[in-house]
């Protein structure tokens, strides 16, 4: 993702996702072009370098960020308070891990002749399937415009149609993977998976737009409101307390508030 090497690794991820045919290009080797392939990617990011790709204008218009399923879940601190195993979850977790070996070890849907070409059969979709897909197509495309929810996050919202798709085909394939069709329930388990997504798209493209220092200051503001009861303040005394630990955010942010009056700049006294 260097600056040099974006728009390519954009246009590559795209094409994975997309399912076509990669091509390698080597000083040695020439070009190798390669089909039937099939890519995952599981990334886990911290949220400052997260930020920093949701707010990337070159991931974004290349439609790179809109093939992800990005969540930012709430952070838990000061709630994990269980200390000891949980015996459900333990087993659950083990029937789907048991649930995911047995599928991978099933034979390969190879193209004839081929070792290294996928050819997997198409998963039609029941008529109430396909019906639900088409009214959550109308919704996703209505929420697209302007004072829609989603208005923000268009370029998910206009792939929410085929993320649910492909949801539907995931699920289908692990509760049976000789299935014939995507049944209608699978499919409205789908759609309201990809509704997720998408409200997540649209939280965090919001989140995204907004710079790191007035972020900051709002983190201030909601810290003095909550904690602190005397009615002035100093950057050094509260750089000791506040959430940053270092005097010069915590002066920026109050200069931020102040500039916002939110605080009033006091003179010292002598």
């Amino acid at each position: 993702m260097k600056a040099e090497n974006r728009l390519a690794t954009c246009a590559s991820f795209s094409a994975m996702w997309d399912g076509q045919p990669l091509d390698r290009w080597r000083a040695g080797d020439g070009v190798s072009a390669y089909v039937g392939r099939r890519f995952s990617a599981h990334i886990l990011e911290q949220p400052v370098a997260a930020e920093a790709l949701l707010s990337d204008p070159m991931a974004n218009e290349q439609g790179l960020l809109a093939r992800f399923l990005v969540c930012r879940p709430a952070s838990h601190v000061g709630t994990r308070l269980r200390m000891e195993r949980d015996a459900l979850a333990e087993a659950e977790i083990a029937r789907f891990a048991t649930r995911i070996r047995s599928l991978l070890s099933r034979e390969l849907p190879l193209a004839e002749n081929k070792r290294t070409e996928l050819a997997p059969p198409v998963l039609p979709m029941s008529p109430g399937a396909r019906a639900a897909l088409v009214i959550f197509a109308c919704e996703a495309e209505t929420a697209q415009a302007p004072g829609g929810p989603f208005v923000g996050a268009r370029a998910f919202a206009s792939k929410a149609v085929e993320h649910a798709a492909r949801l539907a085909a995931v699920l289908t394939i692990y509760a049976d993977p000789d299935a014939v069709e995507a049944a209608g329930e699978t499919m409205a388990g789908a759609i309201e998976i990809a509704t997720f997504y998408a409200n997540e798209a649209a939280r965090l493209a919001d989140a995204a737009v907004v710079p790191r220092d007035l972020a900051e200051a709002e983190r201030m503001r909601k810290w003095l409101l909550e904690t602190w009861n005397e009615p002035c303040i100093a950057a050094a005394v509260a750089a000791q307390r506040d959430p940053f630990k270092l005097t010069a955010r915590t002066r920026k942010a109050l200069q931020h508030l102040q500039e916002y009056g939110w605080v009033l700049r006091q003179m010292a006294k002598r």
